[in-house]
């Protein structure tokens, strides 16, 4: 009897020991996992491009807004309108580059050239897009593919307000201008300037 109990006392001894030590591993493992999902994002600056390793919840964090000097062209004052800065405050604008892991010279232009627009954009505009370069053959990446209708490498801007994103546009013709680097550079500004157009 005693024999039994101290077999009994040393499998449950076990049994726990191996629970727990499968616990540690899951938690290892599930660390793993979402380390592997951060992924590069470049922020595109009119002045430098800075790349940053964050998660996902970029598109979370409020966007600076506009600054409104509170003056015309004419030196007039003018009213702020606070409604217009909270709107643009909490709005984000990402330019998504999706491509295969192998890239032709096409791919490539086709990410400078974006990269270049929209630096230039937002000088001009004074908005800040985030830039995120995705490749559409990582397993975690796969979903895009359905949700953009994505077929080859793309350009897809997409507007998150609140943190959800409520407008997207897939900017099919870079495909077509990318020998004409003047062309594709006008494209992708105007579509920009269309895309935000009734913010």
């Amino acid at each position: 009897m005693l024999t039994g109990r101290l077999i009994y006392l040393i499998t449950f001894t076990l049994f726990v020991l191996l629970l727990s030590g499968c616990k540690e591993e899951t938690q290892k493992q599930s660390t793993i996992d979402s380390t592997s999902q951060v992924s590069e994002n470049t922020i595109i600056n009119s002045d430098t491009i800075k790349t940053e390793i964050k998660k996902d919840s970029i598109i979370t964090e409020q966007s600076p807004t506009i600054k409104d000097t509170g003056k015309t062209n004419h030196g007039k004052k003018i009213k702020n309108d606070s409604t217009l800065n909270k709107k643009v405050g909490t709005q984000r604008i990402l330019a998504y580059y999706f491509h295969p892991t192998a890239r032709c010279v096409t791919c490539r232009n086709i990410e400078a050239y974006s990269i270049e627009a929209i630096n230039e954009w937002e000088e001009k505009s004074g908005r800040k897009v985030v830039w995120k370069e995705l490749n559409i053959e990582d397993s975690v990446n796969e979903h895009y593919v359905t949700e953009y209708n994505l077929e080859f490498s793309s350009l897809v801007i997409a507007r998150f307000t609140g943190g959800r994103k409520d407008k997207w546009k897939n900017l099919e013709d870079t495909w077509k201008l990318v020998n004409d680097k003047k062309s594709f550079k006008k494209y992708v500004k105007f579509e920009l300037n269309q895309f935000l157009k009734n913010n």
